[in-house]
């Protein structure tokens, strides 16, 4: 397979706000060539950022702007498809910042490591970068250093094509049913069969929430909610960095009931399909749990 792994770190909440950006390139699963440079954002440093990544201002004092290394990222690139841990923050970000200084965004195609080993490792209890790193015995890297955090996505992506389960994306998203991302334009995610499944979400203010117990993981959600519709619910489940979906599967993390208090009291209640199929997965020794919606919403509150 040949590909361009990615990864960013940012100064603040901002997406745009890039200081360190690695990229790997991937021909016939071996890395042939690498790029890592801090960035100097133009914006300020938040506390919580340098906290993860240890990057702060006196650091990229001397580092070039993104427009300044806009034309030698792209000379990297080339036509690849490129691969992120996390798309829903890493390839928007990306072409947040190509928006912010006006520079053309890329029109290239991406897929996500942290969406393929959830398809082809199901029941994992974390998809995280370094879990899996361990879960798969790769080689040991520096997490959140983005030239390291780009070499594990490529190195997970050619550990499956290694144990023949990824011949090529193209394969992958024929046999999973999933469609490639598009910078600037979609998300690398499941083709959409069923009026069930037609929410169209906004990827623009997705803030990852990595201190949540949501973050990174799936979520679905059964019966009527009290505070949100399920477009508004799907929505605020996608900005924190979470994966929403409309069924169960063996990939669901998180079963949200709405009104389950009341519902448990209610004459003739009876569970849903939803439920149905939890309880059979947590029979199985699969890690979903099963919340109420109180307990969801206070959940979010605590990670907040």
């Amino acid at each position: 397979m040949d590909f361009v792994a990615i990864d960013l770190e940012t100064a603040n909440n901002d997406r745009s706000s890039i200081c360190a950006m690695g990229m790997v390139k991937v021909k016939d699963n071996e890395i042939v060539d690498t790029y890592y440079t801090l960035v100097d954002p133009e914006t300020y440093f938040d506390g919580f950022n340098v906290m993860i990544h240890g990057i702060d201002e006196d650091d990229v004092v001397d580092s070039p702007t993104f427009e300044n290394i806009y034309s030698d990222i792209t000379n990297f690139a080339e036509d690849y498809n490129l691969v992120a841990h996390s798309t829903r923050f890493d390839m928007y970000a990306l072409a947040d910042c190509m928006a912010k200084y006006d520079l053309p965004i890329w029109n290239n195609n991406y897929f996500c490591s942290h969406r393929i080993s959830q398809e082809l490792r199901k029941g994992l209890a974390s998809y995280r970068l370094n879990d899996l790193v361990f879960q798969f015995e790769l080689n040991s890297f520096e997490h959140h250093n983005a030239l390291e955090d780009a070499k594990a996505s490529a190195n997970i992506i050619t550990y499956f094509n290694h144990n023949n389960e990824l011949e090529s994306i193209e394969l992958f998203c024929d046999t999973h049913d999933f469609k490639m991302g598009k910078l600037n334009k979609n998300g690398f995610v499941k083709r959409k069969h069923s009026k069930a499944t037609e929410i169209a979400l906004d990827y623009s203010n997705i803030n990852p929430q990595e201190d949540s117990i949501f973050f990174d993981k799936t979520i679905c959600f059964t019966g009527k909610l009290q505070k949100y519709t399920r477009k508004e619910v799907a929505q605020v489940v996608t900005n924190i960095g979470a994966n929403w979906v409309d069924r169960v599967t063996e990939n669901v993390d998180y079963l949200v009931i709405g009104n389950l208090e009341n519902l448990e009291k209610a004459t003739g209640y009876k569970e849903s399909s939803k439920i149905k199929k939890a309880k059979i997965n947590a029979d199985k020794g699969l890690p979903i749990q099963i919340l109420s919606e109180l307990e969801f919403y206070q959940e979010m509150e605590s990670g907040e």
